[in-house]
């Protein structure tokens, strides 16, 4: 225990009085809290290590600190923190005592997603500026705020999209999921779902093709299968299994308790134990 309180302070009294290189590219870095580093905003081709925080421009390798880390640009390798903050794109993995978080979305885009739903519209016909920002027309990636890799946390998780699996106690959050993600409390896949959400409350967006299982399943258009006690979607061409199942639209398979759907109706709105629309 002494020897590593020795060892902090020495290397804190270094860093303190070392001049700090900016935009160096260096197999090594070290912070105590950044600017108080070895390079400041470097490009770090090995190891990243802060003794509270640590922030670099580029990582290819391993980013570690207690408190907090953080990149402006890019990360390929593994980020180890309380927090773990990522500007742009990271290709690896994720693992946060608190939470990840890559360009997450902000408020704006989550209002522009609810209006544009509750206005029975789709975002890829609107001309809102924000909205084409948040959610492309193409089907590629958005230019800041991708994962393809791991996100693991205790509390959460967020990006923009997401290729890959984010794993959570509370929340996992984001805008485009191609791939699983998996959490006690709540899944969000705000604009689209290409995969697997496993939670109480999972959100698909409006467009979801794959599985949710849960308590509570929303989604607008579904082309897979929702399980859980109350399922809710607006075009379901799939499966619903649940007490409570309802959508607008059905090509497919309704089997719960009460089963609601409004077209097609064969007998009635409501049906009991199974609904079939095609």
């Amino acid at each position: 225990m002494n020897f590593m309180i020795r060892y902090i302070f020495i290397i804190t009294l270094l860093l303190t009085f070392f001049y700090c290189v900016e935009g160096a590219i260096t197999p090594v870095n070290i912070s105590l809290w950044p600017p108080i580093c070895l390079f400041k905003e470097a490009d770090v081709y090995g190891l990243d290590v802060g003794i509270i925080a640590t922030k670099s421009n580029k990582v290819y390798g391993i980013q570690f600190a207690p408190l907090w880390n953080r990149n402006a640009e890019e990360l390929y390798g593994i980020q180890m923190s309380f927090i773990n903050y990522q500007s742009n794109h990271l290709k690896g993995i994720q693992i946060g005592i608190f939470g990840n978080g890559i360009e997450a979305a902000n408020t704006a885009s989550i209002l522009t997603l609810m209006w544009f739903t509750a206005a029975g519209g789709r975002l890829n016909d609107a001309e809102d500026s924000s909205a084409s920002e948040y959610f492309p027309k193409s089907k590629e990636a958005p230019s800041l705020g991708t994962l393809n890799g791991i996100q693991i946390a205790l509390w959460g998780n967020w990006v923009k999209w997401m290729a890959g699996l984010q794993v959570s106690c509370i929340i996992n959050r984001t805008i485009q999921a191609d791939g699983i993600q998996i959490t006690g409390l709540i899944n969000e896949a705000q604009y689209k779902l290409k995969g697997i959400q496993i939670a109480a409350l999972n959100n698909g967006g409006q467009y979801s093709q794959g599985a949710q299982i849960g308590f509570l399943n929303s989604s607008g258009d579904l082309r897979g299968i929702q399980i859980g006690f109350l399922n809710i979607s607006h075009d379901c061409k799939g499966v619903q299994i649940g007490v409570l199942n309802g959508c607008y639209k059905l090509k497919g398979i309704q089997i719960g308790a009460l089963n609601f759907i409004r077209k097609p109706q064969i007998i009635t709105p409501v049906m009991l134990g199974l609904n079939v629309g095609w």
